[in-house]
């Protein structure tokens, strides 16, 4: 991989990582609700802005059904449910249970196909769960009701990400 392009996944990385940080430093003060309204406007408007400047129109109206959908799986309802647990667990706990996306997205996907998974994607399944099992551990973590009810939330706000990801794939092109 070239210098250029592994200084972006780093900066990368450190741009998505640190949106955790944030949000375990906002949600206690602001709280779940308000805090995402803010996130979500703020991003709004920022790709509006995008939009203006390269004159891109949006079929807002003949696809309103696919925007709610994609935006509230995608956007709305994560960004709360991790907004919510960041009250209570810390920012490494949040992204590393973020990191369970990819394993629910290969759920998702065999639910959505209805296919069957084969030997070694189970087990390639069950490896990514032991992974991200060990590196969340108890590692500064009270286990009682608030915390085991903010990784329920983290763990669904996972699997929103994969369910948009299957969504947008057989969403009208928009």
């Amino acid at each position: 991989m070239p210098i250029h392009s592994l200084l972006r996944l780093f900066f990368l990385a450190a741009i998505w990582g640190a949106s955790f940080l944030f949000m375990r430093m906002a949600a206690s003060s602001l709280g779940p609700a308000v805090l995402i309204e803010l996130r979500v406007g703020f991003a709004a408007l920022t790709l509006c802005v995008f939009a203006v400047y390269f004159n891109k129109k949006l079929a807002f109206l003949t696809y309103k059904k696919h925007f709610f959908i994609i935006g509230a799986l995608n956007s709305a309802i994560p960004f709360l449910l991790f907004a919510f647990a960041a009250q209570t667990i810390n920012a490494s706990t949040l992204a590393i249970l973020n990191s369970t996306t990819p394993i629910w997205g290969a759920i998702v996907g065999i639910i959505w196909s209805k296919s069957t998974p084969s030997k070694s994607m189970i087990l390639g399944l069950l490896i990514g769960l032991i992974g991200v099992a060990i590196l969340v551990g108890q590692n500064s973590l009270t286990i009682n009701t608030a915390t085991v009810t903010a990784i329920i939330a983290s763990l669904c706000a996972s699997l929103s990400y994969a369910i948009a990801s299957h969504y947008t794939k057989h969403a009208p092109k928009l």
